[in-house]
């Protein structure tokens, strides 16, 4: 049987944005747009936790409903905003996606080529939108 990862070992507890994360999602949402604005003014109500045990750096997120409005729902797909990584060559590697469901900040979702290794963090520093 392998030995689990720290990420797997480690409690899965909600905890406020990492500078990263903070940073990758508003840089995701930098848009112009309603949808960008609306889901913008949820970051500072929003927590997060790992999202995923293959060590990639998806995450959950948690939007306290009590204290922000819903943004509005985008009918073609819970995908709001997404951006290309790239590797420290400049290639391209993978994609980052925000999800959202119901008009709230879902999940920070990264997707990376198989193979490539570990992705080199911070990743707002690898995103091209």
């Amino acid at each position: 049987m392998p030995i689990p990862s720290d990420q797997e070992r480690a409690p899965k507890v909600w905890g406020p944005l990492s500078e990263d994360v903070r940073r990758t999602l508003e840089l995701l949402l930098a848009g112009d747009t309603d949808v960008d604005r609306a889901y913008r003014a949820q970051l500072p109500h929003v927590w997060m936790k790992p999202g995923c045990t293959c060590g990639c750096p998806t995450v959950d997120l948690r939007v306290d409903r009590d204290t922000v409005a819903a943004g509005p729902v985008v009918e073609r797909s819970p995908v709001i905003a997404d951006g290309s990584i790239r590797g420290a060559d400049g290639q391209y590697i993978g994609e980052a996606m925000i999800f959202a469901f119901g008009g709230y900040l879902s999940t920070l979702e990264v997707c990376v080529w198989e193979g490539l290794g570990v992705l080199e963090l911070p990743l707002c520093e690898r995103l091209s939108i």
